[in-house]
């Protein structure tokens, strides 16, 4: 995010996780819609991640 030309305040951090984890959620939803066991996965990967930072 340097490259925006500024830093990221709590706010922003706050707001990018929420983002990344709803995008999570959605890839374990999309995959679960297609049957698409390693992608749900990794979606799940994804969240566990998320959420022990």
């Amino acid at each position: 995010m340097r490259g925006m030309a500024r830093e990221l305040d709590a706010a922003d951090r706050d707001t990018l996780l929420l983002e990344t984890l709803r995008r999570a959620i959605g890839t374990v939803v999309w995959a679960l819609s297609i049957g698409d066991d390693a992608f749900e996965q990794h979606g799940h990967v994804m969240i566990r991640r998320l959420l022990d930072e």
